[in-house]
């Protein structure tokens, strides 16, 4: 990791035209994951936002897009930390505490919903109630109630 990426115990949001580490690489700082990958806004041309899920593209070149339709809501990659251009390079978190995580604004997140892919929402995550058979792969769960667009979360996504 070079220094311009790492903050006050937490990795920067970075945009890098050519890869500074290897795609790939997963760091963990304070119970945190991230993982270093390559960008591809997809074939609708979806940005990436900050806080938004980011999907597989191609998991063997470790390249990520934020165009659900290109990959499957069973194959979150990560959350974007911030905004990466298409074909460059940056972090994802996999795993931890996020104060952010966007979610679908048809509904409340409550303490302990999971919080699963939106396939009908670029970029969004979707509650199911606590309690509730998951339909998708999990991508963290809710640690308090929030906004139907952002919800503090543990992200649990390999």
């Amino acid at each position: 990791m070079s220094f311009n990426q790492a903050i006050g115990g937490a990795i920067a949001s970075v945009n890098d035209e050519v890869a500074r580490q290897t795609p790939g690489s997963e760091v963990v700082i304070d119970g945190k994951v991230y993982q270093y990958v390559k960008f591809d806004n997809g074939t609708a041309n979806v940005a990436s936002a900050a806080n938004a899920v980011a999907y597989w593209l191609t998991p063997s070149s470790y390249t990520v897009t934020s165009d659900v339709s290109d990959s499957s809501a069973n194959r979150p990659a990560g959350v974007f930390l911030g905004v990466l251009t298409d074909g460059y390079y940056g972090w994802v978190q996999k795993k931890g505490y996020i104060a952010a995580l966007v979610c679908s604004s048809t509904l409340t997140v409550s303490i302990g919903d999971a919080i699963i892919v939106d396939t009908a929402a670029d970029g969004k995550g979707l509650k199911m109630t606590a309690g509730t058979a998951w339909t998708n792969v999990v991508v963290g769960f809710a640690l308090g109630n929030g906004t139907p667009t952002a919800a503090a979360a543990y992200l649990v996504m390999d």
